[in-house]
């Protein structure tokens, strides 16, 4: 990953975060390439999508660590190197409390 300056845009667009639009069916897998924590405090993901070659960070909300940890996770450092697979569901943005779709984690390999 491209290191930040204000000397250049790539270090910002180099990672994109996943969005439901990168997210073409429930099947697609997403490898876990590095685990993070984010300015919030929050674990942070970095997932390769192999099929488009590309990766993508991935801030974990709540409801996607509550099921990491009932699919027996015992933490985030041991997502490493584990398949992700999401499916898109309807959910409100707590910012503006507006509906938009959200990913939600349904299977951990």
């Amino acid at each position: 990953m491209t290191g930040t300056n204000l000397d250049s845009w790539d270090g910002f667009l180099s990672t994109p975060y996943l969005k439901e639009i990168h997210v073409t069916s429930e099947q697609q897998v997403f490898v876990v390439g590095e685990v993070m924590l984010s300015e919030q405090g929050r674990p942070k993901l970095i997932l390769l999508d192999s099929m488009a070659n590309k990766s993508y960070y991935f801030d974990l909300n709540v409801t996607n660590s509550d099921f990491l940890k009932e699919a027996g996770i015992a933490n985030p450092t041991m997502l490493m190197g584990k398949k992700l697979f999401f499916k898109k569901e309807p959910t409100r943005n707590p910012s503006t409390g507006m509906k938009v779709m959200g990913l939600r984690i349904h299977k951990v390999e």
